[in-house]
């Protein structure tokens, strides 16, 4: 049948016919000689690739012939080789002499390139280091430059699981040099379960620290924690600071290595140990006695943060105690009279948390649990999950109370603390009834900090146009702090605003963090608020307790 090209028209059938080989149908212009070989045809040329690498040619067929590739010359002969019993002795001898030969001489090759990658090697970091002198930083003093590094350790971040100090040593031999000379560089130890080698990393801080004080977060989760301890137990007497988060399996190595340790300059001290998943029902009652750790005393201890199975089976020194965590674990409790003997005996302690603390009523009803006061107090703070902080606040007099912030409750009923200036909600779900709560038992608040916006306090201290100003709530107030405020709250904060100005009770100071300012921003309200009050950025969490002077990396991983 005829063959129409694209436009329908008749042309001419060209083919090309190999031996054996059945092909379809092929158009094109007609080619001689052409090698055809292990391509892809070119649609626009009409041609068609033949695995095959001998030359072929186009040859004309008619109509009615079947289209074949036709070989022009035929396959050449192949020479076949002889025998392996033909090959005489002296032939193997000589390839295999060349072999030897040719090896000898790769090795040798082989090893002068060796040696000149070490030459390049070599004189590239020459060049470098001759151009890195030339940088202006580099002429610098290396006192100078020292204390650069010191300042750029200072502003990272505390949860860094690698350090300014591990980076400045890597990126020039002066760098190096200056970096390794800085012994407070090294001081401060951050081991996180994301460090890479913690061992090599331990023992180089600790080699390179010197003779300064030491500052140690160790967060692993290794199941071996007996060479990390061996190694920093010898340098016990340089401890300033030591943090240890680690699992339920490591309280009797903990132990064993906090127990005759030397901690003369010892200031804090935090141990979080995990629980085991077999505590989950019923719930148990805390130890009374606990094996002691620092046997030879901590003269210097002040902050000291027990929480999981650390609260109740690790006992330090309490003498000097400042600032105290209690981190508890829900599936525990601690009895009135448990709870008021252990704050007996911390006089001079300043700040007190409580978080996870379940304090069960006595089960005799006629029991009265003695009251215990804590005078030099001044900021409390309690976290749920946990029973009703009544309990606990009705134990405590605190006549010097002035903050108290609470996370995460659901519920609050307090005695009355006049002396309260700063109250603090994080994470709070609150009802009318605990709103209603807080009013009464804190009657003198000046700063409120809500995150995020509290819904029924910020109903309660509105003030409506016909209230007396004998009972305007919170007239005292005039700092507020709002954080992760949505949407939906804005006309809320607004109306509060708004009322407290016309009633003379007005908030002076507005701090707010980024996505507060951002809502305000979106609903058109942030210049009226710029209008009326001062406005500050806290975008960061504060820090607890207030006045820390360092950042303490437990806490903020816990509330941060």
């Amino acid at each position: 049948m005829p063959v129409r090209d694209r436009k329908g028209h008749s042309q001419q059938s060209n083919a090309l016919v190999a031996p054996g080989n059945k092909i379809g149908a092929v158009f094109g212009k007609r080619t001689k000689n052409k090698y055809v070989g292990s391509r892809f045809p070119d649609p626009a040329s009409h041609e068609f690739a033949v695995d095959n690498i001998y030359p072929c040619e186009w040859v004309p067929l008619r109509e009615e012939q079947p289209f074949e590739l036709v070989n022009k010359f035929p396959p050449p002969t192949r020479t076949i080789p002889p025998a392996p019993n033909q090959y005489p002795s002296s032939e193997i001898d000589n390839v295999a002499d060349r072999i030897s030969e040719l090896e000898h001489r790769r090795k040798e090759l082989l090893r002068e390139v060796s040696e000149l990658d070490l030459h390049l090697r070599n004189e590239r970091a020459r060049y470098n280091t001759l151009l890195n002198h030339q940088a202006s930083i580099s002429k610098l003093p290396i006192e100078l430059l020292s204390s650069i590094f010191l300042l750029c350790q200072a502003a990272g971040s505390p949860r860094s699981y690698y350090s300014f100090a591990m980076a400045a040593s890597h990126v020039s031999r002066h760098w190096r040099t200056v970096s390794l000379s800085t012994p407070l560089l090294w001081n401060d130890i951050n081991l996180s379960k994301r460090a890479l080698s913690p061992l090599d990393r331990l023992e180089a801080h600790l080699s390179r620290s010197g003779d300064c004080f030491l500052d140690i977060y160790i967060y692993t989760l290794l199941q071996d924690i007996q060479p990390i301890m061996t190694l920093i137990s010898r340098h016990s007497k340089r401890w300033r600071r030591l943090s240890l988060v680690t699992d339920y399996d490591h309280l009797t190595t903990i132990q064993a290595g906090l127990h005759n340790s030397s901690v003369p300059l010892l200031e804090h001290l935090s141990l979080q140990v995990g629980i085991t998943h077999e505590h989950n029902s019923p719930r148990s009652r805390y130890p009374r006695e606990c094996p002691s750790i620092f046997s030879m005393g901590a003269p210097s201890l002040q902050f000291v943060r027990l929480g999981g199975l650390a609260l109740g089976r690790l006992a330090p020194p309490v003498g000097a105690i400042s600032t105290l965590d209690l981190d508890g674990f829900e599936r525990y409790y601690m009895e009135p009279l448990q709870f008021a003997s252990f704050l007996e005996t911390l006089p001079s302690l300043v700040n007190l948390s409580l978080g996870q603390l379940h304090i069960h009523h006595p089960r005799n009803p006629f029991q009265v649990t003695k009251q215990i006061e804590l005078p030099l107090l001044r900021s409390l703070r309690i976290c749920g999950p946990c029973t009703s902080p009544h309990l606990a606040l009705s134990i405590l007099v605190l006549p010097q109370l002035e903050s108290l912030t609470l996370c995460e409750l659901e519920s609050f009923h307090s005695p009355i603390f006049l002396s309260v200036k700063e109250l603090a909600l994080e994470a709070c779900s609150f009802d009318e009834v605990a709103a209603t709560n807080i009013l009464l038992a804190f009657p003198s608040i000046t700063d409120l900090t809500m995150d995020p916006l509290s819904p029924a306090i910020c109903s309660m201290i509105t003030i409506p146009a016909d209230m007396v100003a004998s009972r305007i709530p919170w007239p005292s107030l005039h700092t507020l702090t709002v954080r992760e405020m949505g949407s939906s709250d804005v006309a809320r904060l607004s109306i509060m605003a708004a009322t407290r100005v016309i009633s003379d009770c007005s908030i002076r100071k507005l701090r707010l963090d980024r996505r507060t300012r951002t809502t305000l921003r979106k609903k058109l309200c942030f210049d009226w608020f710029k209008e009326q009050m001062t406005l500050e950025n806290c975008d960061q969490p504060d820090t607890w307790p207030v006045g820390l002077g360092y950042d303490d990396p437990v806490d903020l991983a816990t509330y941060g």
